[in-house]
């Protein structure tokens, strides 16, 4: 699944929250969109699953700052 969060001008430390990620999900990745100011995620977790992880790390995210993404799978890979 992929994510879009809202930071409203939170600093969040990407690679602390890449690394619980990664700990759970290796195929995971994370980054963070300085024209929009969020952070991007693909993950295997479900939207609570990540809210719960990134809260973890120390980053108090209010869940409608998480929004889903759409699938841009085309099926090519039968994946």
């Amino acid at each position: 699944m992929k994510f879009k969060i809202r930071t409203d001008g939170l600093v969040i430390d990407i690679l602390a929250v890449q690394k619980a990620l990664v700990d759970i999900d290796p195929a995971a990745m994370i980054d963070f969109d300085k024209t929009t100011h969020s952070v991007r995620v693909s993950t295997c977790l479900d939207d609570a699953e990540l809210l719960k992880l990134i809260r973890h790390t120390g980053f108090p995210i209010p869940a409608e700052n998480l929004q889903g993404l759409p699938s841009d799978c085309c099926g090519g890979c039968s994946g």
